[in-house]
This record gives structure tokens, sequence and C-alpha cells, in this order.
């Protein structure tokens, strides 16, 4: 259904570079297009030897790899009967949260313990289902369909759980009886959410150790982030501070494995990326097949995550100053020079994942503070927000939008709000 010829008849190298122009965001390199030569040259002359090796260490890779891929890759060299493939259809049958909820109808990257909710594994399992239950009717109980409809949404629950709380005690929410219930929720809810173990073997298939972090989703979604983990510990850090009545708290030990984890995913240069420290040099993007993004082959640093570190490891050293004193004091200045070193001249920052960042939380120089705020009063409009077109992430530069947005108008007082010069 895909294809207006018959596929057989397509001529597949010829479309390497048939991207559609809206999605052209990065033309491939011309070293990508040499490299892209010698593969098909050497596909012609392949030695069979070398392939098996590779095939070998690829399907044992697999199993780290998105789920979709590995069903396929286990049916293709296991076989349908195989126990391997029939754990993996088992598992897309049951596959629910581990608190006995659904990820929001979502299916991870991965696996259960080790996957990420994303659009195209979620599209490809529910097609699994689909398929599975109208040709092997055998199989049973069936998917119900309730489970199926919530298949189109996806997850971000930590993420909100987190800064919907950071509102309410903000707000005085702790404060009010009628809130201190839904406080409690929130706080079992990230408290059960954080990763308490590696991965088996995380080393050897390149992982980064994610034991004391938290996911973007649920704990389902075994693929921590530093700025979600940071703003979960600040999130339990300000519950357990200013709601004494919730009970029980985490205890320290998990605390000081969420601070270990993000000390342990600073990069040289003071800053932190998402998923892992960046292992690879800047100069490997020229080798990126993503046409469709930049900044993909090493987990480049970002201001937002930094700044999001920087507060979690703030607030924690002053409820627990003896833990690994000396290197969050070391960890917050390293944050604080990237961070500086990254402005722009206009006195705005680049927030590659989100959109156009200016965040003066920090209390910095009266100079880097106060050119973001100048940046911030010039962009402000005629109405009294502010707002930001999306090419703004494409362009890399800031591109405002037709209509002021309430997100960009929030970010703006935030940040306005927490400098001396407010």
């Amino acid at each position: 259904e895909l294809y207006v010829q018959d596929y057989y008849s397509i001529n597949w190298p010829a479309q390497r570079n048939n991207i559609a122009p809206g999605d052209l965001l990065v033309p491939n390199s011309n070293l990508l297009t040499f490299a892209y030569m010698i593969m098909n040259m050497y596909e012609a002359h392949h030695s069979t030897g070398l392939r098996s090796r590779a095939l070998r260490n690829l399907y044992e890779h697999v199993q780290a790899m998105a789920k979709i891929i590995n069903i396929l890759v286990r049916w293709h060299v296991d076989g349908p009967s195989s126990p391997a493939f029939q754990e993996h259809v088992f598992t897309i049958l049951t596959t629910s949260g581990l608190d006995g909820m659904m990820i929001q109808g979502g299916f991870p990257f991965s696996t259960r313990d080790c996957g990420w909710i994303v659009t195209d594994c979620t599209a490809e399992a529910l097609k699994t289902i689909l398929l599975l239950q109208e040709q092997c009717p055998s199989i049973q109980p069936p998917v119900p369909p309730e489970r199926l409809y919530q298949a189109m949404m996806s997850g971000t629950q930590v993420w909100d759980t987190a800064f919907s709380v950071q509102a309410f005690l903000e707000a005085g929410g702790q404060n009010d009886p009628n809130h201190l219930k839904c406080l409690q929720r929130a706080h079992e809810f990230i408290n059960f959410t954080q990763v308490k173990e590696n991965p088996p073997e995380y080393q050897k298939y390149y992982r980064h150790m994610n034991k004391g972090g938290f996911p973007f989703s649920t704990r389902d979604c075994g693929w921590i982030v530093t700025d979600c983990t940071a703003e979960a510990l600040k999130t339990i850090l300000l519950l357990q501070e200013q709601c004494p009545s919730i009970q029980p708290p985490v205890p320290p030990e998990r605390l000081y494995q969420a601070v270990n984890l993000l000390l342990s995913l600073r990069n040289t240069d003071g800053g932190y990326g998402t998923y892992e420290t960046k292992r690879g040099v800047t100069f490997v993007e020229m080798l990126s097949p993503a046409e469709f993004m930049s900044a993909v082959m090493a987990d480049l640093p970002f201001v937002e995550c930094t700044s999001s570190v920087m507060q979690g490891l703030k607030l924690f050293q002053r409820i627990y100053p003896e833990h690994r004193a000396q290197e969050i004091g070391s960890t917050l200045r390293g944050g604080l020079d990237f961070c500086r070193r990254q402005q722009r001249d206009d006195g705005s920052w680049l927030g590659p994942l989100p959109a156009w960042a200016t965040s003066t939380r920090m209390r910095w120089s009266v100079g880097e503070v106060r050119r973001a705020c100048d940046f911030l009063l010039q962009h402000q409009m005629a109405d009294g927000g502010w707002g930001e077109d999306f090419d703004s992430c494409v362009e890399s530069r800031y591109v405002q939008s037709a209509n002021a947005q309430i997100h960009n108008t929030c970010w703006a007082l935030l940040g306005l709000m927490a400098t001396p010069h407010s």
C-alpha cells in the first residue's frame, strides 16, 4: 500500500536521496555520499565470512534495539514457533505498566524495562497485535478494544507530574488540605517510577548506567533522561520538605543514587546531554544519514538539560550538604561556565530541544542576566505576551510567531521574575 509500482521493480539505490523537501533539514554531506559509494562497491563484492560474523554480532545485539525490530529478527532467524518469538507475542499481548496501568496505550522503544514510547514503535506494535489476532485466532486472550484505542496516545508522565507538582507548591497548594491527597499520590508515582537497577549487561551494549534515574514517561520506559531525573529529584525534595505529612519518604540512599547518576553524566565541558555523556566528536555528524534532524550522532550537551541538573543538584546540596559535596560544587561551577559560554551576543540561548530558550534562573553576573532580560523585553509582543515559531528550532535563530503563546509567555515571565532586576 506504500508504493505505486511493483516493489521489486523499484531502483532502491536511486531512492537514497529521494527526500521530500519538507523533510530535508540536513542534506547529506560529501563525506557521507563518498561513504555510500564505497559501501555500494563493497556490497557487490563483499566477504561472505566477514558478513556472517557481522550478522552473528548484530543478532546478539539486536535484543538491545527497538522491540519491533527484535520481533522481526527473531521471527526470521528463530522461526514463528521458537520460544524467543513466542515470548515476544506474549509480552505484546500483555504489556502494561508495572503499576498495572498502560503506558498511555503506547509501546516502548525496546523492552518493558528498557524502552522508549515512540510513534513508530506504537504503530508497528498495534499493527502486529491486529494481524496476530486476525490470523492467529487461537491466541487468547485478545487485547481489549479499549487498549487498542489508547495506542494513539503518548506518554510524558514523569515530566508533566514533576512540573505540575512544582506549580502546586509554588502556589502554596501544600497549605490547602484539599490538595494534600493529590500531592501524596504524585509523590507515590514519582517514587515508584525511579529506575531501581541497571539493564543486564548494559556496558556490553554500549549503554550508560541508569540506576537511580527517571525516564520521560513511566518506569516501563527504562531510558533515563538527565533533565527528567533532575526535575523528579527536585520535586521529591520539595515535596518532602514542604509536605511533612507525605509518607513514606524516599530513602536518602535512593536520592543518592539519582545524584550519583547525574554526576556520572557530566561532560568534560561541564554541560549535560539527554541520555548519556558525549561519546563522539561533533565531526561524526557529517556521517549522519538522518536528513530530517540534526545533532543525532553524538548526544551533545544542551543548556536546558544543564540548567535542570544544576537546579536539582543545588537543592539537593542544601538538604544533604555532606554527600559528594566537592563533586557537586565542581559540577555546579562547570555547568555555570558551560551556560555562560553558550549565551549568544544578543543575550539569548539556543534551546535545541523544545524551542529557543532564555533562562535566567541562576544567579549569574549582572551583565549576563541583564543581556538575557533585555532580549526578553525586546521580544515582548504588543498584547503583552511572547510568541515563538517552531522554525526557531530549524533555523537556529529566534523566529517570532504571528500570535503570542501562553507557554512562551509563562517561561519569559518566570525568567524575568527570577532575576534580581525584575
